[in-house]
Order: structure tokens, then sequence, then C-alpha cells
């Protein structure tokens, strides 16, 4: 299990960090840069046996990789 690691899907790449804190859920900060170079954080969180995203307002291309998202949460935690 590493603590931190990249996921690259398409142009895409995400750094993602396990934060874990004693009594609160397992969760994932997840940082990354659009083309514009804007910087985006967000967090997915283990909620009902499932990693959701944890945000009001995120871009589209987060959205489409979701899936992946979730797949590298779950293949580190194993």
């Amino acid at each position: 299990m590493q603590d931190e690691f990249n996921l690259t899907v398409g142009d895409e790449t995400f750094l993602l960090k396990r934060m874990y804190v004693p009594g609160y859920p397992l969760t994932y900060h997840i940082h990354f840069d659009d083309e514009f170079r804007h910087r985006y954080v967000f967090r997915m969180q283990l909620r009902d046996s499932r990693w959701k995203l944890i945000a009001s307002f995120l871009p589209d291309v987060v959205r489409r990789c979701e899936s992946d998202l979730v797949k590298a949460i779950e293949e580190n935690e194993e």
C-alpha cells in the first residue's frame, strides 16, 4: 500500500494521497491540473462500502475518470 501515488487516465494525471485519521472515514485527497494549469483538489471517501467523490463542483474530466480513480484506490487498499 502506498500513501501517495500517481494515476494517468488519457491525458490527465492525478496525484492521490491516502489520508487516514483514526475515528474518521478513510479518505484520499486527489490533486490535478487542467489544461489551463488550474489546480483542483478534491476528496474521495469510503461511504457505505463504496468510494465516492466528495465535492460540489468538479470539471467533467473528473467525473469521466471516476471509475478509474475508484479502481486505483481499491487496488491500493488491497
